[in-house]
């Protein structure tokens, strides 16, 4: 396993911040209260960006934070994540890269990032030969090694160039702060700027690894990871960055438990002036999984240093070392140091070299609790095993019977690639074509296009891109101006990805097919002397013109038979939805009938008005094409004015059935904005006494939209006391294919304040002559409308001659219900004495009395029912009225008396 440090990253040497002059609460509750978020940000003075911003759930929610990424025009260009007090993000547009944050007064800031490409890149052990410096330093193509298969163990598709065992990873990741970062001017010893730092990190590293690689991350949430004090610090500020690389894992392991994390960068103030830095492949393994560094300029920076963890190279031609060259320029991709785009992809070379490993040499744990291991383990390898879930999802199958292993085109000729394919499952197909050239150490980059990321539509275009960098201001992307499309021999990626954003556990899949590019010496593909009109108005043609097209056609490059196809774009050249000419002979000429449209003109170069109407001649089966212009915003197309008068042009005869992908579909009418079917959508706001009865998830209809909707849900608990007293949000996110998101929020109060009831006949109170038995503690039972049967046992009081029994029956949330029942105990009775008799132990059925003097006793009847022993009338001695109370009748006792049928004896 390699051991090399990638020291990658910018230094700032460009900085301009702006006065947002908004505040963050202000920004904070907009977001919060509205469904469809629309948030304009204030780059410059002048200049607004419209983003539509979707909320995502991380996991973290303490301290109030909120997450959200955003998309312009269907581009992934921001993360925010924010509270009522403090904000960070960073979102890119026309080429520059902006960090948002907060002041102390709570306002927005907007920071312009100018980056430096430079990095002082090294290897763990330099004086040691690896698998970068182990080839002389020249320009011969000695070190770009063929991709060979590995052993196999985990891959379910042992041929895919691209591997995977079906398993989604979740990983948890930790960003220490150490002191010299803490108390620095990126935190200013803030912990809530950390904590939403932490968070736009997590927001946008899960938006690329989820949709490209098949793991996500899920926030380390403990402030004992911030390190407050000089005395607790991992490292000493200044210390060397390898120091800090080399010894993360060790450090940080002695100051927080390792079975806490998966993955960790450390956020530190090292010597160098890098951004970050990380050991290749140091995720797959635990002792040295927190081999990696970083300052926290921007969320991005993190999202690279781990794509060097998962074992990924950088891809830029020039702007440091240890690259595989793969990419343009200072490259593209979120591995290159292209921090003029967004790089919010994955290279798909990047992708064979982490999943290799993560696809197919990593076991892994297939419970939350980590206790039941899954997969192979490969000895030496993959110790850092991790949460994950396998899917059953097929990976989606690449049409090839379209494709050619080889391609010739002539020099400086824009070439393209018509994709499809089909997915079992349904999910959304994405297409992607992305040059593939390795060179490594001091080799010659042989990259000289431009790598673009995965669209659903598969015509992957190779041309000049123009980019507006500025209002009225548009220039060609560095990449792709000038052409530079010499002679050489390239070799090219074309793959299908699947995706599906409801399933939180999909894990994407690649069909992927190599194919070679070759560039030959000849006259280039190119339209000739087509009239746009002059540069200060173009020209306009009339609806149902007819007009004769000329390009030129190299003989020895191009067949006899070779055909092509004609089509029309009336938005400068982005979209190309009218066929005029399904299929004609690649001659060079060609007469054709503009449709009976109107096209009209766009703001261009310096605020000229420029006609968007451009033709394509693009040759089948094949990828060469040419424009009509190549400069739409500076010297413009043409326009189109519609003939009232004119009929519709005939149309074309369709062409002979050929083994060609199909062209650009016609025009189709504009999908119906995407909306709920109102009478799917459930009670917005409900309370319910318990959490069992909680209503089932809702299954809301939408209708319109553009392509496939995804959709998900996602339950937030708040204010929560117990069991069945909180507050539910439940929030169904519905998206179509053109990132149009709708939200329906439902808010559910659970709210139980009904008491238990007791069931069956109560206790009631009794008195009981001392020394009598008293009733057993009894077990009652009470039914609650939450947690049903409850029983319950009494607590027992004694207050003087009373003993009070007391039962209560409580549910979780508090509610109570009591019964009392109370004892008299009453002084004994003492048996009467006649002629002092003497009573030891008698019984009563043959009681005995000692010579007592009786003339003519009265008595009188005993009454049973009550008993009562009624006072009989003695002469000598008088019997005062002795009353038992509530004797239990049976065999009496004297010292116990039970009354049953009481008999006095005759004296």
């Amino acid at each position: 396993m390699k051991t090399i440090l990638y020291y990658c990253c910018a230094l700032i040497i460009g900085l301009q911040t702006a006065n947002a002059q908004q505040k963050v609460a202000e920004i904070f509750n907009y977001f919060t209260q509205n469904k469809t978020i629309s948030w304009a940000v204030p780059l410059q003075k002048t200049e607004t960006l419209p983003i539509e911003w979707q909320e995502r759930n991380n996991n973290f929610s303490t301290d109030g934070f909120r997450n959200y990424v955003g998309y312009h025009q269907g581009n992934f260009v921001g993360v925010i994540s924010m509270n009522l007090k403090t904000l960070n993000g960073e979102v890119f547009y026309r080429g520059k890269s902006y960090v948002l944050g907060s002041n102390k007064k709570g306002y927005l800031t907007v920071t312009e990032i100018t980056d430096e490409s430079a990095c002082g890149n090294q290897p763990t052990t330099p004086s040691l030969p690896t698998g970068r410096n182990m080839f002389p330093e020249d320009n011969e193509d000695k070190n770009d090694p063929p991709i060979e298969q590995p052993e196999i163990y985990n891959s379910l598709y042992p041929k895919a160039l691209i591997h995977t065992d079906g398993v989604f990873r979740h990983y948890r990741l930790a960003l220490p702060v150490d002191y010299s970062i803490y108390d620095s001017k990126f935190f200013n010893r803030d912990t809530n700027r950390i904590k939403a730092f932490w968070n736009a990190t997590i927001a946008f590293a899960n938006e690329l690894y989820r949709n490209d690689v098949g793991v996500d991350f899920t926030l380390v949430d403990d402030e004992a990871l911030i390190f407050t004090t000089a005395k607790d610090q991992l490292f000493r500020r200044g210390e060397a960055a390898n120091e800090v690389v080399n010894n993360g894992t060790i450090t940080l392991n002695k100051h927080y438990d390792p079975k806490k994390y998966d993955l960790a960068v450390i956020l530190a103030d090292y010597r160098e002036k890098y951004n970050g830095l990380a050991m290749v492949y140091s995720a797959y393994e635990q002792h040295n999984k927190a081999n990696a560094a970083a300052r926290p300029i921007k969320p991005s920076t993190i999202a690279h240093e781990i794509g060097h963890m998962f074992g990924a190279d950088h891809t830029f031609s020039n702007g440091g070392q240890y690259s595989s060259k793969t990419e343009i320029g200072s490259g593209q991709s979120i591995m290159s140091y292209g921090h003029e785009y967004p790089r919010d992809f994955f290279s798909l070379v990047n992708l064979e070299t982490i999943r290799k490993f993560l696809g197919n040499s990593m076991a892994y744990y297939a419970d939350v609790g980590r206790t039941q291991e899954a997969g192979k383990r490969v000895e030496g390898t993959g110790s850092n095993l991790v949460y994950g879930v396998k899917s059953n999802n097929q990976p989606p199958v690449l049409d090839r019977k379209h494709l050619k292993k080889i391609y010739v085109i002539p020099k400086d000729t824009y070439f393209q690639f018509y994709l499809s394919g089909s997915d079992a499952e349904n999910d959304t197909i994405t297409y992607i074509a992305h040059q593939a050239d390795r060179r490594f150490h001091s080799t010659k980059s042989n990259a000289r296009f431009m790598t673009y990321k995965g669209k659903t539509n598969g015509n992957i275009r190779f041309e000049t891109t123009w980019l507006e960098s500025e209002r009225n201001t548009f220039v060609p992307i560095a990449a792709t101006s000038p052409l530079g499309y010499s002679p050489g021999t390239f070799t090219f990626w074309l793959a299908a990805a699947d995706h599906n954003r409801a399933d939180r556990n999909h894990v994407v899949k690649y069909d992927v097919e190599e194919v070679t590019l070759k560039i030959a010496e000849g006259e280039p593909f190119a339209i000739k002397d087509f009239d746009n009109g002059k540069w200060e108005r173009n020209k306009t043609y009339k609806g149902g013109e007819r007009i004769t097209l000329h390009w030129q056609v190299d003989k020895n490059i191009f067949a006899k038979n070779s055909k092509v196809r004609i089509l029309l774009s009336d938005d400068s050249g982005k979209t190309f939805k009218y066929i005029l000419k399904k299929q004609a002979d690649n001659n060079g000429t060609c007469e054709v009938q503009l449709p009976n449209i109107t096209i009209t003109s766009t703001h261009g170069h310096f605020g000229k008005e420029r006609g968007q109407g451009i033709i394509k001649i693009e040759v089948i089966d094949g990828l060469a094409f040419a424009l009509s212009c190549t400069k739409p915003y500076h010297l413009g197309g043409f326009m189109i004015e519609k003939n009232k008068n004119a009929p519709d042009p005939e149309p074309e005869p369709d062409p002979e059935p050929e083994p060609t992908p199909e062209p650009t579909p016609e025009p189709q009418p504009t999908p119906d904005p995407l909306t709920f079917v109102v009478n799917s959508l459930p009670n917005q706001y409900i309370t319910v006494a318990c959490a069992s009865e909680i209503p089932a998830a809702a299954k809301i209809e939408t209708q319109g939209g553009c392509g496939s909707i995804t959709s998900e849900i996602t339950e937030e608990e708040t204010n929560k006391q117990c069991t069945n007293h909180y507050s539910l949000k439940r929030s169904y996110h519905f998206v179509d294919e053109c990132h149009t998101t709708l939200i329906f929020e439902q808010y559910i109060t659970v709210k139980d304040e009904v008491a238990p009831t007791f069931a069956g006949v109560l206790p009631t109170d009794q008195t009981f002559e001392e020394g009598s038995h008293l009733p057993d503690n009894l077990l009652l039972t009470a039914n609650d409308n939450c947690a049903g049967v409850l029983k319950v046992l009494p607590t027992k009081k004694v207050v003087a001659n009373k003993v009070i029994y007391r039962w209560e029956a409580t549910d979780g949330c508090g509610n109570s219900v009591f019964h009392t029942q109370t004892i008299t105990i009453q002084p004994k009775t003492t048996t009467p004495t006649v002629n002092t008799p003497t009573v030891t132990t008698p019984t009563v059925s043959t009681p005995t009395v000692s010579s007592p003097t009786v003339s003519t006793p009265t008595v009188s009847t005993p009454t049973v029912s009550s008993p009562t022993v009624s006072t009989p009338t003695v002469s000598t001695p008088t019997v005062s009225t002795p009353t038992v109370s509530t004797p239990t009748v049976s065999t009496p006792t004297v010292n116990n008396p039970t009354v049953s049928t009481p008999t006095v004896s005759t004296p």
